[in-house]
């Protein structure tokens, strides 16, 4: 609640500053989350190259055309991190849908975004949706961005594919989920990936979901390694990321502008784009991206 970061290795005040448990008088429990297997991501010493290190990496991987929607993943990581500022002041953040063909490169994009935090490896994303186990994982990991990969699939019956959307109708309010005496009130975000978009039909799902089409664009796979390299040691930019903090009037400003583009949408939509781009633009100015 004061805005200090406890992880397994570091920790950090609510400006970004390394901090250590003598001083921050917080302690970092494994046994927490060890039941119900919540990850426990480790955090890279801090190194001012992390980020360029990563934006680079992208950039020989990636498609020149999927590269801007990456940036846009590492944006939804920066948002989730000041999760707890927006709710407080906005009571709502959007779920993030990257969806698109195969091929496109949504998942590893989201991966990218994910490494921010350390929650890119393979025991960390969640594969197959279950309401209880993905409740207590936005229970647990505060402000600390997951994925869901492909939790909608083919020949999926309609009942499970409403429970995709409804979690991230119920998630765009923080809606708590109470099973037995265990309280699951979310406390961070998610990217959803997908091969079609979420909420299709349904424009009370559609207008809280931040959606980002992936087109199906070659990516280069011998950089592969390279850009796993860059991943794994993206946290040691992590302090620069938790020094962005969320403003509001900034946000709304971006808001007026988006306005003039949006005006067949739902008045949420233009709220959570502005959203995205604030963060986005604030990761970019940190990692060095040259990117309108």
């Amino acid at each position: 609640d004061d805005g200090c970061w406890v992880f397994e290795n570091a920790q950090f005040n609510a400006d970004g500053i390394p901090t250590a448990e003598q001083e921050s008088r917080w302690m970092f429990n494994q046994s927490l989350g060890e039941i119900e297997q919540v990850p426990s991501p480790i955090i890279s010493a801090q190194n001012p190259e992390a980020l360029p290190n990563l934006v680079e990496a992208v950039q020989g991987f990636f498609n020149a055309e999927t590269v801007p929607l990456t940036w846009f993943m590492c944006g939804y990581s920066v948002a989730t991190m000041q999760r707890q500022a927006v709710m407080k002041q906005d009571h709502a953040f959007p779920q993030m849908n990257a969806f698109g063909d195969v091929g496109g490169g949504k998942t590893t994009a989201a991966k990218v975004g994910a490494s921010l935090v350390g929650m890119h490896g393979e025991r960390q994303i969640i594969t197959k949706f279950s309401e209880s186990l993905i409740y207590e994982q936005v229970k647990s990991l505060g402000g600390v961005m997951m994925v869901l990969d492909d939790p909608v699939k083919k020949g999926m019956k309609q009942d499970s594919r409403d429970a995709v959307d409804n979690f991230g109708w119920s998630m765009y309010n923080g809606v708590s989920r109470r099973v037995r005496g265990n309280e699951q009130t979310p406390h961070t975000n998610v990217i959803m990936t997908s091969n079609v978009a979420l909420g299709e039909g349904n424009q009370a799902i559609e207008s809280r979901l931040l959606k980002i089409h992936f087109p199906e664009r070659l990516v280069n796979e011998a950089e592969f390694p390279s850009l796993e390299k860059a991943m794994n040691e993206a946290t040691g930019g992590l302090s620069q990321l938790l020094a962005i903090q969320y403003d509001r009037a900034a946000v709304r400003e971006i808001r007026s502008r988006l306005l003039e583009h949006l005006t067949g949408s739902h008045s949420r939509i233009s709220l959570s784009m502005a959203l995205l781009v604030y963060f986005t633009q604030k990761f970019c100015d940190v990692a060095g991206v040259s990117f309108d």
